[in-house]
């Protein structure tokens, strides 16, 4: 597998396998990766998916990258950059926050 600048890969090293997110999950332009160890899991920030723009959040296992879901999926038609994700936890709360700049317009979101 020869991979270029721009793709996510997925190494297992207990099974030795090598996985690349972008196939996996149909994406491109990853923006932001985060690493959740309450949850031991990945949550990956996409600007493309199904060569869609938009804003595409993808959760996976950390075991298993098969084990995954779109907590968010919003087809917007808008380049983003300056992304970030973190991780606000809480005595009785956990809150995943995500903000990023629309290119062109200057717009920050949360």
């Amino acid at each position: 597998m020869i991979a270029s600048p721009d793709d996510g890969l997925y190494y297992d090293q207990k099974k030795g396998r090598m996985v690349d997110l972008d196939e996996l999950y149909k994406i491109s332009n990853i923006k932001e990766m985060i690493y959740d160890e309450e949850d031991a899991c990945f949550y990956v920030l996409a600007n493309k998916y199904e060569e869609k723009l938009g804003l595409y959040l993808i959760r996976f296992s950390e075991s298993n990258p098969d084990d995954y879901n779109f907590p968010l999926k919003f087809s917007n038609k808008l380049s983003i950059g300056d992304a970030d994700i973190s991780i606000n936890r809480g005595e009785s709360y956990k809150e995943l926050i995500i903000s990023y700049k629309t290119i062109f317009m200057n717009t920050y979101s949360v």
